[in-house]
């Protein structure tokens, strides 16, 4: 075994196992991605991407929730593709690439904080977790959010830990731009930006302020450092952005109550349809390759337990995590937090408990996991050295192509091909200055009727306190020409004056079924 080791660089070996098993996972997250299906969700963003495109407001002209810089990030496409269906795939490719970035910046935080030797490794687990697989390649605000909170957590790491190097201070900056960026696109990522700031002000003298002036009565004068300062401009700068634009909208108070109550009444529905917080961790053929315990599901959820287990284990112990020393251990508290807030937020505050909630959560996950394979594996190496690692990942590499090639083969049958057609198919149906009262999502290249749209409208328009007009008034008054509703059964939700109208004004498009209606 020693001449062997001698012979061979065994160091080279485990790099290129890892690089080996990376390049397969990101090959098939590619075909994945390029190949599946587009999700209803995906249909709305960009339903909701086009209508900014075409120059409409949000909250004012069409109904959301959600901060608009998504929308910003994706609207270029809009305009370099026009009403092309080539819109769709081109954003799945985008979509791809912010994954990418985050692939990237979970290796950059895992070299930063635990290894450079095996900072693959954590890229290599979030690229295979089957939970939550798919929606890292959907189109939606949770991974561009989750990209800015990622640059923010990297960032602020780096200053902590690097506090000497004359870059720090513009890490500062970066760090609280990029968390107010990701704010923009998604304030899911609130976490991030709690734990940043808490970590701020740990890093400052405040605390000790505080304490002497409330419990010893000693004057002690509060010193905020420069890279507090530009950090706390970094935060300021987009938040400044979103607010001048909020205000040439012409009505604040519909955006504040948009962003704010609205969504609550709106998500009312998640407290009568009760979603557990574990109901994606049974069997489900969509992320484990089959119903019941398939060999995926043991393998997700190992790594899943593993993450949790080591995550809180440094959470509690920060201190002896960071060496002691006092920037080293706040990087620590910053990771750590996130994860336990994130978690606490999906379990407890959530209504909803979509997978897509747990992007964030998965990130770390898949750091913590590997945090914990690298401590076991540490021993294992001291014992039987390096050719004992080489061996282990081996075995690794063969589970995860394994299990890749099980769970994905089976997606890459519910292809997007049926979808595309029909996207051409529509636009040959439908007169492009025709309106037509999407309630899916996929018509993007035709204008909305209605304030609302590619949303299921009937099991939460009641809880708004801001109700808009209804449904069968607009239907009626403008003689809206087309209802598509896809395969979402949604128009079965409409209330009975909405059901009224579509049974007496308009009929199924031949060949559509009851996917597309058109006005008698």
């Amino acid at each position: 075994m020693k001449k062997l080791v001698k012979l061979v660089p065994v160091e080279l070996v485990i790099q290129l196992i890892l690089w080996s098993i990376l390049a397969v996972l990101l090959f098939w997250r590619w075909r994945v991605g390029m190949t599946r299906f587009f999700d209803v969700d995906e249909f709305t963003h960009l339903h909701w991407v086009a209508a900014m495109a075409r120059g409409s407001r949000p909250y004012i002209d069409f109904f959301t929730f959600f901060t608009p810089g998504f929308y910003w990030f994706f609207m270029p496409l809009f305009w370099l593709l026009g009403a092309s269906p080539s819109v769709f795939i081109a954003s799945r490719v985008v979509a791809l690439g912010i994954f990418f970035v985050i692939l990237i910046l979970t290796g950059v935080l895992f070299w930063i904080l635990r290894s450079k030797r095996f900072s693959l490794l954590p890229v290599i687990l979030l690229a295979f977790l089957p939970m939550p697989y798919d929606k890292f390649l959907e189109i939606r605000p949770d991974n561009l959010a989750v990209l800015f909170g990622l640059a923010g957590v990297v960032a602020q790491v780096w200053a902590l830990v690097r506090s000497d190097d004359p870059k720090a201070r513009l890490a500062w900056f970066i760090s609280g731009f990029c968390y107010a960026s990701s704010m923009v696109v998604l304030v899911k990522t609130l976490p991030f930006v709690v734990a940043a700031l808490g970590v701020t002000i740990l890093d400052s003298n405040l605390i000790c302020v505080i304490w002497d002036r409330l419990m010893k009565g000693k004057p002690v004068k509060f010193v905020f450092l420069q890279e507090h300062k530009l950090f706390l401009l970094g935060l300021a700068i987009p938040s400044a952005v979103f607010g001048l634009w909020a205000l040439t909208l012409g009505n604040v108070g519909q955006v504040i109550y948009s962003l704010t109550r609205m969504p609550l009444e709106a998500n009312t529905v998640g407290h009568v349809l009760i979603m557990e917080p574990h109901l994606f961790f049974f069997g489900n053929p969509a992320f484990y390759g089959g119903w019941g315990i398939t060999s995926a599901l043991i393998a997700n959820h190992a790594l899943w337990t593993l993450g949790i287990f080591v995550g809180v284990h440094r959470f509690l112990t920060p201190y002896i995590s960071g060496e002691g020393k006092k920037k080293r251990v706040l990087a620590e508290v910053l990771v750590a937090t996130i994860f336990v807030l994130s978690v606490v937020g999906y379990v407890n505050y959530f209504p909803l408990k979509h997978s897509q909630y747990l992007i964030p959560i998965a990130i770390f996950i898949a750091f913590f996991a590997a945090d914990g394979l690298v401590l076991a594996m540490r021993p294992l190496e001291r014992r039987f050295g390096k050719i004992a690692i080489a061996l282990l990942l081996l075995v690794g590499a063969y589970v995860i192509n394994q299990q890749t090639v099980l769970v994905n083969s089976g997606k890459l049958l519910l292809s997007n091909t049926k979808q595309m057609a029909e996207a051409q198919e529509l636009k040959a149906i439908i007169p492009p200055n025709d309106e037509v009262f999407d309630i899916e999502g996929r018509m993007i290249f035709w204008k909305d009727p209605y304030y609302i749209c590619c949303l299921p409208i009937g099991i939460f328009v009641n809880y708004l306190s801001r109700p808009p007009q209804r449904l069968y008034q607009v239907l009626v008054d403008r003689k809206v020409p087309y209802i598509f509703q896809g395969l979402t059964n949604r128009l079965s939700e409409l209330a009975p004056e909405e059901q009224w109208v579509l049974r007496t004004y308009y009929e199924p498009v031949v060949g559509w079924r009851d996917q597309l209606w058109r006005r008698k």
